[in-house]
């Protein structure tokens, strides 16, 4: 990737964040706080294990008002989280909610993705489980 690119992308991941709390802000004012989980686990791909042992450590510095699958359940209703599911003979296909509003939400999916206009914005590394200590 060019440093101009990554430039472009950095500023986009911004943008997209910006445009994702003109919307959320109004209906729920604490949702940034909810991107700590995800800044905390590290990585664009994570299993629910790892989103609730980055739940419990953010919990213990950021009061939530939501549970653990209640906030998972929050991020993918705006997108900002998609799962991996099933798909006849297609294997696993990664799925978010703006892909079709129909799919219900699998909060025992076996892998959860943040979405891409995000990473730069969160601080995500693209592969694997957390880098940083989730405890």
């Amino acid at each position: 990737m060019t440093a101009t690119s990554s430039v472009a992308r950095a500023g986009y991941s911004k943008y997209f964040l910006n445009e994702l709390d003109d919307e959320i802000a109004p209906v729920e004012s604490d949702w940034k706080d909810y991107l700590e989980v995800l800044r905390r686990i590290g990585a664009m791909r994570f299993t629910g294990d790892a989103f609730r042992k980055a739940y419990a450590a953010t919990k213990k510095r950021v009061e939530f008002t939501l549970s653990e699958e209640e906030m998972l359940a929050f991020l993918y209703r705006y997108s900002i989280v998609g799962f991996e599911r099933a798909v006849g003979g297609a294997g696993l296909v990664e799925h978010f909610r703006y892909q079709d509003e129909a799919v219900r939400f699998n909060p025992e999916a076996r892998g959860f993705l943040v979405h891409r206009g995000l990473k730069e914005a969160l601080e995500l590394r693209e592969a694997g489980e957390a880098v940083k200590d989730i405890e």
